[in-house]
């Protein structure tokens, strides 16, 4: 049973992972070595972050971010990219972790 339900998370999770990319949101990758993806954009630091997305906001009437994260990432590291994101009025959904891709 425990198995069953694992693998119904792991289906949805996908099928939201699936959509997510196949819209026109922001995406937002946080990488285990705390680098970022934005959009595909490889990024290293937090000032950077914040720089690259607020141009990316001036360009695109686009105003949700989704952020995923390495699952090796820690819970406060996450909690501080989300502090970093709210100020600049976007909404914010998390897809979940995984692995690097």
């Amino acid at each position: 049973m425990r198995a069953l339900k694992l693998a119904c998370v792991v289906a949805v999770v996908t099928l939201i992972t699936a959509t997510v990319h196949a819209s026109d949101h922001i995406s937002l990758y946080i990488q285990r070595d705390g680098s970022f993806d934005l959009n595909n954009h490889h990024i290293h630091t937090r000032a950077e972050l914040k720089s690259e997305l607020a141009k990316l906001l001036t360009k695109t009437s686009e105003r949700s971010v989704i952020v995923q994260a390495d699952k090796r990432v820690s819970y406060a590291t996450v909690s501080s990219v989300m502090r970093l994101l709210q100020p600049m009025g976007v909404h914010i959904g998390i897809v979940g972790v995984e692995s690097s891709p």
